[in-house]
């Protein structure tokens, strides 16, 4: 269950509480606690649990169980999510996986909360740790990698340097030394730039040992030699073991057995006296060559007893289990991290962008407008004549839909137009802010009429096809939370928190092109008159035979003479948003028809200044 090299669960960021004078400190820290307040107290905790870690593991349980205790108590998320994160390393590195985890996800959880990027970049780190541990190395790298790109995005340069050391590690592990060579020098040279002793201690490790897969073993004794004067200067005495192991190994590889013997045994009595029982399980492995190569056969069965009995109780199928279900279950609930990325990624795409690419993006975008405005219209005419009974009704809405066009339509054309003509100009030459904020303007009309369009082409489709033939069973739980995906980005850029809270056994049967149309243009609309930091809620509920969905927000809210004309599509008022979003004015109008439909209702309760909720009433035809 365990990889051959457990030095991957010491890269805990501990640089800033370890190092000469550490029981000094602790004595200082201690001599505090009496006269702290209520936080100041807690801190000093956390601070005390960090600095016993790597000698006294039971003194740093005792301080990670106070932080966490006393935080919940009080309510002081960050000293709880501290206390959280200390706990969960100690007990994942006395091998209870499970429970480790846990706690490190829950801090994680509360870190979030904050906002606190720096320790969330560690939370994601010690993580990734547990999955090293238990060999899962894809998804071990896949967090660290996440842990780099938080620190990063924090100017955390020592929290990058130990995520690059790790990520080295786990390409050690899949056997590509060549790439994690590379991580370990970039991480180096970061940790000697800042004076980072126990950083470098480990690198010393971790080069030794890529030394050692060349099988230089020269090179990498020396290399564990200088990693051994860096842990004894810092009084890591875990690192220290662990280090007196590989090379104890590495004497065992030249057969040199006495040498190797007396390493080996000085890490094996440092173990049992630190009670890391990681380190003791390796010791006692490497126990077991040196006296099976020695021909003492029968110290090396009571050695292997020994360590067989501690892997038994690290491996047990107990434990597997409900490591790769708690495993299962983290990884799910980091899907809804991924807009981060795709953020990030957005980001560095318009930094790209140069003067012919903007040129290019508004020439498709104008062509495509022009053929689909075309295709609207032509189609509008072919529709005007298949339906001579309704020849009245659809010469209204043709004149509707070409004052859309003249009306709405104009503005963001006549954008395009000017920067357009700025953009092909070979006599004005943009410079890097005039692009970000070209760029910005061009994605902003361009966006209006893409709108536009979309809302017109669901009118028609409300218009053709609103009849009971397309109807569905429909989980209205997985409906919404398509749609919620669809726009994460734009809540995320507005710091709103979407939930899912629609009940998973609401069922009903129906046209889900329409209700999936009706939940977006609802959203988009919670979206745009909602405050940063805002909340919008999806929630049903059963009334007789129908089921009632909810979109509800704490947005700017619609005054009461407005509701009247609300859902008119020849009285529609456009409102900007929070941050001047524009919109159509037509999505109300158009979800009213489609609920309606649907035999449906489409409500609203709204108090102005606290916030709306749409109600969608639909017959349900059955419900499990």
């Amino acid at each position: 269950m365990y990889g051959k090299r457990q030095y991957i669960m010491l890269f805990l960021f501990l640089l800033s509480h370890l190092g000469m004078g550490q029981q000094r400190d602790i004595d200082s820290l201690r001599s505090l606690l009496p006269s702290a307040s209520d936080t100041t107290r807690i801190q000093l905790f956390f601070e005390l649990s960090m600095k016993y870690e790597n000698n006294l593991s039971d003194s740093a349980e005792y301080f990670a169980r106070m932080a966490v205790e006393q935080g919940r108590e009080i309510g002081y998320t960050k000293g709880e999510a501290d206390g959280l994160i200390s706990l969960g390393r100690i007990i994942r590195d006395k091998g209870q996986l499970v429970e480790g985890l846990e706690l490190l996800s829950a801090s994680l959880e509360l870190y979030r909360t904050l906002h606190d990027l720096q320790q969330i970049g560690h939370a994601y780190n010690d993580i990734s740790i547990v999955y090293a541990m238990s060999d899962d190395y894809e998804k071990s790298l896949e967090f660290f990698l996440k842990a780099l790109a938080t620190f990063e995005e924090a100017s955390d340069m020592q929290g990058v340097s130990y995520a690059l050391n790790n990520i080295g590690i786990v390409y050690q592990e899949l056997g590509q030394d060549s790439l994690a060579r590379d991580y370990f020098v970039r991480s180096l040279n970061i940790k000697e730039k800042n004076d980072d002793t126990y950083g470098v201690a480990q690198a010393y490790v971790n080069l030794a040992n890529v030394f050692k897969d060349y099988e230089l073993v020269d090179q990498a004794l020396l290399y564990h030699f200088k990693a051994d004067s860096a842990f004894s200067i810092i009084d890591n005495k875990r690192g220290e073991v662990r280090n007196l192991v590989y090379i104890a190994d590495i004497y065992t590889t030249k057969n040199q057995l006495q040498k190797a013997w007396d390493y080996v045994w000085e890490a094996y009595q440092k173990a049992n006296k630190y009670e890391a029982i990681l380190f003791k399980q390796d010791a006692l492995q490497t126990m077991v060559r040196v006296r099976e190569t020695m021909g003492d056969y029968a110290m090396a069965l009571t050695y292997q007893k020994e360590y067989q009995q501690i892997a038994d109780s690290l491996n047990n199928e107990k434990q597997i289990t409900a490591l790769e279900e708690l495993k299962t279950e983290f990884s799910l609930a980091e899907k809804d991290l991924e807009i981060e990325l795709l953020k990030k990624e957005q980001i560095i795409e318009q930094a790209r962008n140069e003067r012919q690419r903007f040129a290019n993006y508004l020439l498709i975008a104008g062509v495509l407008f022009m053929v689909i405005t075309a295709c609207l219209l032509g189609w509008a005419y072919l529709n005007n004549r298949r339906k001579n009974a309704a020849l009245t009704d659809l010469n209204k809405e043709k004149d509707q839909l070409i004052s859309i066009l003249s009306h709405d339509f104009k503005g963001p054309l006549n954008t395009l137009k000017g920067f357009l003509s700025l953009t092909l100009s070979s006599e004005h030459q943009l410079s890097v802010e005039e692009k970000k904020v070209f760029g910005g303007k061009i994605s902003e009309s361009i966006g209006h009429l893409l709108s536009l369009i979309d809302s017109i082409l669901e009118w028609y489709y409300s218009k053709e096809k609103g009849d009971e033939n397309d109807h569905e069973k429909i989980i209205i739980h997985e409906v919404v939370e398509q749609v919620i995906k669809i726009y994460e980005l734009m809540a995320y850029e507005k710091k709103l928190n979407l939930r899912n809270e629609v009940d998973q056994l609401h069922i009903l049967y129906s046209n889900k092109k329409a209700l999936s149309t009706v939940l977006r243009n609802l959203l988009s609309n919670a979206i745009k008159f909602s405050h940063i930091d805002g909340v919008i809620r999806f929630h049903s509920e059963h009334v007789d035979d129908t089921v009632v969905i909810m979109v509800s927000d704490t947005g700017m809210g619609i005054a009461k003479k407005d509701f009247s004309n609300l859902f008119d599509f020849s009285k529609r008022k456009v409102r900007k948003g929070t941050t001047n979003e524009m919109g159509s004015g037509m999505g109300l109008a158009l979800s009213k028809e489609l609920v309606e439909t649907n035999g449906g209702q489409l409500e609203v309760e709204s108090q102005e200044g606290k916030g709306s909720c749409f109600k969608i009433t639909l017959p349900k035809s059955s419900v499990h």
